[in-house]
């Protein structure tokens, strides 16, 4: 009999400014404005998972957009947006278009999701939460869960 070696994903711990970090980066936090992650650091991981929870009162939407960097030094929102390839054209003249890409879900009530940064291109990745029509009371968990390769 043949033995195959099995492989699985599992998580691994990320880092925050530089210091060894795998879970919470956004705790309880109005989105009355907008909020950011930090960088995180992503260099061993092939994915990064951000588990998102929302206390909602006024809000009617949360999305997100990210940043990826070679280091943690500049602010939130800056570095390479993390842009997503859309397919335009025809297939006999097909055209890819990039722009940067926007995590969004309508909510309702309170709920809680997740979202997935895929091939991530860069050793860090700063993310900004907002919340279409929040108020005070509209409150946002994040944690993030690195997926090794």
């Amino acid at each position: 009999m043949l033995a195959v070696p099995i492989t699985t994903r599992h998580d691994t711990s990320l880092q925050l400014s530089g210091v060894a970090y795998g879970g919470t980066v956004i705790s309880a936090q109005s989105l009355l404005a907008a909020k950011y992650t930090g960088w995180i650091y992503v260099d061993e991981v092939s994915d990064l998972v951000l588990q998102v929870a929302l206390t909602q009162d006024t809000a009617s939407a949360v999305t997100m957009v990210c940043w990826s960097a070679n280091d943690n030094s500049g602010a939130n929102g800056t570095g390479y947006q993390v842009h997503q390839l859309t397919p335009t054209g025809t297939s006999t003249a097909p055209v890819s278009t990039s722009a940067q890409h926007t995590w969004s879900n309508p909510v309702s009530a309170a709920e809680e999701w997740s979202w997935t940064v895929f091939n991530l291109p860069a050793a860090w990745i700063n993310c900004l939460f907002t919340g279409t029509g929040a108020g005070a009371d509209d409150t946002v968990t994040v944690k993030a869960v690195g997926v090794a390769p």
